[in-house]
């Protein structure tokens, strides 16, 4: 019986074993699916933060686009208008030339 006992107690004891093992191996499983849950939100939140950084990004660029188009366009209309100031005072120019001469004409008939 002495073998007996010794088998049982030998199979006691593999059974409390395996069943430590289990229990270790079952924390090991629920510690790491909790890291794995931790991880996955984590990277999905700073997903989700660059690609709210990456629209208004986007959108930054739009408003810049549209302002240098509003920037050609004013710049287009100045120059427009640059040239008609600039011709009207050629103008202006040409008759004050074409007012000293009839002065001075009159100046010297008078004198």
């Amino acid at each position: 019986m002495s073998s007996d006992q010794a088998l049982n107690q030998n199979i006691k004891s593999n059974l409390d074993l395996s069943r430590l093992i289990s229990i270790e191996l079952l924390g090991s499983l629920l510690v790491s699916a909790f890291l794995i849950g931790v991880t996955y939100k984590s990277l999905a939140a700073n997903d989700q933060q660059t690609d709210d950084k990456v629209k208004e990004v986007k959108q930054n660029q739009n408003l810049i686009r549209t302002s240098v188009a509003n920037m050609t366009t004013d710049i287009a209309i100045i120059k427009t208008e640059q040239e008609y100031v600039k011709k009207q005072l050629q103008e202006q120019k040409a008759d004050l030339k074409t007012i000293r001469r009839i002065l001075e004409k009159q100046y010297d008939k008078d004198d």
